[in-house]
This record gives structure tokens, C-alpha cells and sequence, in this order.
């Protein structure tokens, strides 16, 4: 956002991963019984580490390590929710 300080956008970025694994959090019991565990704890388990990696970037001198990681789970979590769309575990 142009005119905002780098740390509030930071913090824009960390809430809403945030707010993504809250609303995944409330999604995931309503998925088919073959998928409710083995889809979303991965679903999970990369929400979780991307809310990690970003108050990791955050919090270092050196953010870069960090934001690269934050990228691959971005990756990976699109993945997962494809997956998650395509074997209908999510309405639309």
C-alpha cells in the first residue's frame, strides 16, 4: 500500500494468513470422512507454517530466507486447496 509503513503491511499480511487458517479451521469438519484427516492436517499443518514463517520475517534482520519460504507454502497451500475444490471438501 503506498504511503504505509513497511511493518503495517507486514501485519496486514501475517492477519490474513491468520484469518485463513481461522476460516479452514471452521471448513475442515464439514469435509467427506475420507479427506476430514489426511487433507486437512495438511491443509493445516502448511496454514500453520506459514503463519509461522511470516511472523519469522517479521521478527528477523534477515527476511529474506523467511518471505522465500512463506512463497513455497503459498505454493503448496494453492495446491492443497485445488485439491480440495476439485474432490469437493470445499463449496464453492
Amino acid at each position: 500500500m503506498p504511503g504505509v509503513p513497511q511493518a503495517a503491511n507486514e501485519l496486514v499480511v501475517f492477519q490474513r494468513a491468520y484469518d485463513l487458517a481461522v476460516w479452514y479451521a471452521e471448513r475442515v469438519t464439514t469435509f467427506p470422512k475420507g479427506f476430514r484427516h489426511s487433507l486437512s492436517d495438511r491443509i493445516h499443518g502448511t496454514l500453520f507454517d506459514l503463519v509461522e514463517a511470516l511472523q519469522d520475517a517479521a521478527y528477523a534482520k534477515e527476511r529474506a530466507g523467511a518471505l522465500r519460504r512463506a512463497q513455497d507454502l503459498v505454493d503448496r497451500l494453492r495446491l492443497w486447496n485445488r485439491l480440495a475444490t476439485d474432490l469437493r471438501c470445499l463449496k464453492g
